[in-house]
């Protein structure tokens, strides 16, 4: 009997473990990986093995066609491997498949839980890692402002607009992370906990604080879940994120001069100049129109898997890239990966907003407006961010797909994630 509940334990356990690690994303430093192996591996490689040993390698699934998307995609990098035999594409190669397998792992470990199981596993994982997120915020901020700590933030000298600021970063490399994985736990919570209006607001503070562009989706999630708790039409609810989201990637794209005065931009050319304001484009601009030019130049496969920064060099002698910019790899998760992939990757783009679309509107409105929330943050954000590294997009969409899965076959099915088991 001990054996049996422990095993219940790990079952419920580890999938928890594996959405919350995705918040702890720069702890672990090791030489020649960096940052490449966290909490989430580590994970990982348990629940792998506990997964292989609970069902004694007899595993059967039915693929659903947003997994077949998955093994698309798997296909394409595998396609730019072989096209392009190089190092760093085969090191790409690697870290994108493991991101596919996360992906596949979750599914299969949710899928195989009972429906009353899963609600569990995504309420606890929802409350915990929403509250560790909150703890994080105000320790930064709380450190920083009376400690002069800067232990969980990062300092910006002559930000744009505002000057020197502060950002909280918490256990992630970026603030960004650190906004986009608070509007994943808050959305989540939404869905399979209690979100009350004094959580809202501590995300709110925290939000604003952060003095961050990508605040603004955060912001404009809130709202959207105001409307929502208030029974505000759908299409309305999603206004304030489409208009905070054009808004994110106007701000990312350019930056404006008012008064044509002497500004910090490090643009030399204005695109648009008038005598009461000058709108100069910013890196992720050039790095974004450098990644269509390159699909224009290579549209059939693209430039490689991982060689983004190394043509973007090549621009730049060319004077096709400003010589006063940094170089990047690819900034966003559309021109970015199209560059490096040719426009294979664009079917699969096509194929995942159809299927996504296909699944989402199938589900109760109490589902479907939470998923439809944060799909539409992630297609605002992945404008301007490569978020197709972010651990906790293929969390996310594991998750997504298997609610829909069980949606559809909870009372058809005899076991839920068509494994075959011993008993």
């Amino acid at each position: 009997m001990m054996y049996i509940n422990r095993g219940i334990n790990l079952k419920l356990l580890l999938p928890i473990l594996l959405i919350i690690s995705t918040i702890f994303s720069h702890i672990f430093f090791f030489p020649k990986i960096g940052y490449k192996f966290q909490p989430t591996e580590i994970v990982f490689i348990v629940l792998s093995l506990f997964f292989v040993f609970k069902y004694h390698l007899k595993i059967r699934f039915n693929l659903l066609t947003i997994d077949k998307s998955f093994i698309f995609l798997s296909l394409i990098m595998i396609l730019s491997q072989l096209i392009y035999f190089e190092k760093i594409v085969f090191l790409k190669l690697i870290e994108y498949l493991y991101l596919i397998a996360l992906y596949f792992l979750l599914s299969g470990s949710l899928r195989a839980l009972e429906y009353k199981e899963l609600k569990k596993v995504l309420k606890l994982s929802a409350d915990i890692g929403f509250w560790i997120l909150i703890g994080i915020g105000i320790l930064g901020f709380v450190l920083y402002y009376f400690f002069d700590s800067g232990k969980f933030v990062l300092i910006y000298r002559d930000y744009p607009y505002f000057g020197d600021v502060f950002r909280i970063k918490g256990f992630s490399y970026s603030p960004n992370l650190y906004i986009s994985l608070i509007s994943f736990f808050t959305i989540l919570k939404l869905a399979y906990s209690r979100l009350q209006y004094s959580h809202i607001v501590l995300v709110f503070i925290l939000s604003i604080v952060s003095m961050t562009k990508e605040a603004l989706l955060l912001i404009a999630v809130l709202f959207a879940i105001i409307f929502y708790k208030n029974n505000f039409p759908f299409k309305i609810n999603l206004i304030p994120v489409l208009f905070a989201g054009i808004l994110y990637v106007f701000l990312s794209y350019f930056i404006i001069s008012f008064d044509n005065k002497e500004s910090k931009v490090q643009s030399k050319e204005a695109v648009f100049k008038t005598e009461k304001f000058s709108v100069y484009p910013t890196t992720y601009f050039e790095v974004i129109k450098s990644g269509v030019l390159m699909t224009l130049d290579k549209p059939l496969f693209g430039v490689g898997l991982g060689n983004f920064r190394k043509e973007l060099k090549e621009y730049q002698r060319e004077g096709k890239y400003p010589k006063y910019f940094q170089t990047y790899d690819a900034l966003d998760s559309y021109s970015g990966l199209v560059s490096q992939l040719g426009i294979l990757y664009l079917f699969f783009l096509f194929a995942i907003f159809v299927i996504t679309y296909g699944m989402v509107i199938k589900l109760p409105y109490q589902l479907k407006y939470p998923f439809i929330l944060f799909f539409t943050y992630m297609l605002f954000e992945s404008m301007a961010l490569g978020t197709y590294h972010f651990r906790h997009y293929y969390i996310y969409i594991a998750i997504f797909s298997v609610i829909a899965f069980k949606k559809d076959t909870l009372l058809v099915s005899t076991h839920p994630c068509g494994i075959e088991s011993l008993s």
